[in-house]
């Protein structure tokens, strides 16, 4: 190999492709799957709301409706003498937050 031929001047850099590369990676926005334990915990639902409410373009909340059945029959389970309308209220704050909700619960890499 000639290493004198070497053009490090043209604009198809590695470098500059690498840092294009980082740059669009960077405000790439993440797809995050939210399970029943994290709705379920009122301190992880309300930073969940602080995350979206400080930059919406960070990521992406998904879940399923087998999640939201989940969290309802830990809550009923955990405090039977909960009201409905605390139940309902966690239902309702968990659908403003989550951006899709999906049919199935998505595979992992296993």
């Amino acid at each position: 190999m000639n290493c004198s031929k070497t053009n490090f001047s043209s604009n198809k850099s590695p470098i500059r492709d690498l840092a294009r590369w980082v740059t669009l990676a960077y405000r790439m926005t993440q797809r995050v799957f939210v399970d029943a334990n994290v709705f379920y915990s009122r301190t992880l639902l309300d930073w969940l709301f602080f995350l979206k409410q400080a930059n919406n373009a960070m990521f992406q909340l998904h879940s399923t409706e087998d999640v939201f059945a989940e969290v309802a029959s830990n809550m009923r389970k955990k405090h039977p003498r909960l009201p409905g309308h605390a139940v309902r209220r966690r239902m309702e704050l968990m659908r403003m937050i989550v951006d899709e909700v999906l049919d199935t619960s998505p595979r992992l890499g296993i």
